[in-house]
């Protein structure tokens, strides 16, 4: 390779294309044989380095593109067990959203930095993603703690609506709160009898219950329901555990059928999850 030709293609080599270079040194008056062999050998040389760089920037896009993915699940999840999961299906469009203008502005900023290493050129798009993906989650909140777990609850109700029957209760526990449902804890005639209680704070040992009681035919809908209506639990109840006497629960509800039911009714209810 001729000493000119080797000097114009280290200049102009990195910024004009091949077709480019080739024209502009036969328009020069160097033989095009010569000038093919010249280009050729020049980008052999270069094949590795092009080889190297080529795959950093593919390794830095895999990169970043896992480090959103990440955070946007990771938010979604902490939203849906946030106390705004009402909310939370809104998470994955909007936080993608920017995640998508922030993949682009950072992962630019990043790809120049790539001469001085990977580690340096992701520097910027993990900040951005940490900024975004931690401000999603302060938005929504703590999460609420719920765990589920079984267990059993017994009712009594006085006369003249007598009944006394148990089962299993399904019990929601929060951080500061605690639902309870006992779909069926037996049956008065073709009637089922369910509740369904709130309690305040766990931590709260004389917190109250909001309860309700139904006692209802699940085929005609024909029934009464009793609440909801808050009672104070007896003793050092915790909401996972504890015992309700009420009395003077006031019917809220009833469907015509062929069994007329008291307009208040008393007893206890007990449960532990």
């Amino acid at each position: 390779m001729r000493p000119e030709i080797e000097t114009y293609l280290q200049t102009n080599g990195s910024r004009y294309t091949t077709k480019a270079l080739r024209q502009q040194l036969i328009h020069a008056g160097y033989d095009p044989a010569e000038v093919d062999a010249a280009l050729q050998e020049t980008e052999a040389a270069r094949a590795p380095q092009f080889a190297e760089t080529t795959g950093t920037r593919r390794r830095f896009w895999l990169w970043v593109w896992g480090m959103n993915i990440a955070g946007l699940i990771v938010a979604t999840i902490w939203a849906f067990q946030g106390r705004s999961a009402t909310y939370a299906g809104a998470v994955p469009i909007v936080l993608g959203f920017f995640m998508l203008i922030g993949l682009a502005i950072s992962g630019l900023i990043g790809r120049s930095m790539l001469a001085r290493g990977t580690g340096v050129a992701l520097i910027a798009p993990v900040i951005f993603t940490l900024i975004l993906t931690g401000s999603c989650m302060a938005m929504f909140g703590l999460p609420s703690g719920l765990s589920t777990r079984s267990g059993t609850m017994e009712l009594t109700i006085d006369p003249p609506l007598t009944f006394s029957g148990s089962g299993t209760v399904d019990c929601e526990i929060y951080s500061d709160y605690v639902i309870l449902y006992a779909n069926d804890l037996g049956s008065i005639g073709d009637r089922v009898v369910a509740v369904v209680i709130g309690t305040g704070a766990v931590d709260a040992p004389q917190g109250g219950a909001l309860l309700g009681i139904d006692i209802v035919n699940q085929s005609s809908g024909e029934g009464s329901s009793y609440g909801q209506r808050e009672f104070p639990m007896d003793g050092a109840a915790n909401g996972v555990s504890g015992r309700v006497t009420f009395k003077g629960f006031v019917k809220q509800l009833s469907e015509p059928g062929p069994i007329a039911d008291p307009d208040s009714i008393s007893g206890t209810v007990s449960w532990t999850c």
